[in-house]
């Protein structure tokens, strides 16, 4: 509905119509002055509408903001929640993890928002999922891969995914692990290519990947690799994203 023009009555000034509304400031003239007032807020303690219809229109607008309001309040309380628990679980050196996306597909993972970890290749419980029990809130998961006649050391990084604030990998029984609705990266092509290897020493960097999905990585590694996905991206549009996930992972992996 369309208020402009509209007699409103303020518990101090009296009678006054509003002339204009712009965003969220509404200018009402009172005939020996025109002041402007928050809209539609101020309607919650200050003005009413002499018109029935434009006074209920009003009330539900301002039943929406509130409900709405109390939602942000609650989503607010609950990821401060979440971020100091994802603070306060124990911080393993190795929590991170690196998909080989072997049993992964790199457009399934962006799809449903969620990685498998593998199945156990041998002991009682082989063909069972790999629970992974390193893996908490606070945990980083790279994504890597590498084209099918490519030796190993061809191994890049094309994605990484926080897992979700209320995360644990012990009771994780499925093996699926959560992305984090807000903080995941696919590395644009556009950029270059990051080898994996590279951030091993030369005795340490494998031939072959083996059988596992997964394998652990220390925080100071995963950091390493946010810092350099930073300097690659230069000044586009997507470094921004990159910060703000590079921000997060410090805020609750590094005291």
């Amino acid at each position: 509905m369309n208020v402009v023009g509209k007699t409103v009555t303020h518990i101090k000034y009296g009678n006054g119509k509003i002339i204009k509304i712009e965003e969220n400031k509404m200018a009402v003239d009172f005939k020996t002055s025109v002041k402007t007032f928050i809209y539609p807020d101020s309607f919650g303690q200050f003005f009413t509408f002499t018109d029935k219809k434009a006074q209920q229109y009003m009330d539900l607008m301002l039943e929406v903001i509130t409900e709405k309001q109390r939602i942000s309040k609650e989503k607010q309380a609950k990821l401060v929640q979440a971020r100091e628990y994802a603070r306060k679980v124990s911080k393993k050196n190795n929590s991170h993890v690196v998909f080989a996306l072997n049993d992964n597909v790199l457009e399934d993972i962006i799809d449903n928002g969620k990685a498998f970890s593998g199945n156990r290749v041998s002991g009682e419980f082989k063909g069972c999922p790999r629970v992974p029990k390193n893996v908490n809130a606070n945990s980083a998961c790279l994504l890597t891969q590498k084209a099918v006649d490519e030796g190993e050391e061809g191994r890049s990084i094309v994605g990484i995914f926080m897992t979700t604030e209320d995360f644990v990998g012990d009771k994780c029984e499925d093996g699926w692990i959560p992305s984090h609705p807000k903080y995941r990266i696919i590395w644009s092509e556009e950029f270059d290519k990051i080898l994996f290897w590279n951030y091993f020493p030369e005795d340490l960097r494998l031939k072959k990947w083996g059988s596992s999905e997964i394998k652990y990585l220390p925080t100071t590694m995963i950091k390493k690799i946010l810092e350099d996905m930073l300097a690659l991206s230069g000044y586009d549009n997507q470094e921004n994203e990159i910060y703000e996930f590079y921000d997060y992972f410090c805020q609750i992996n590094i005291d």
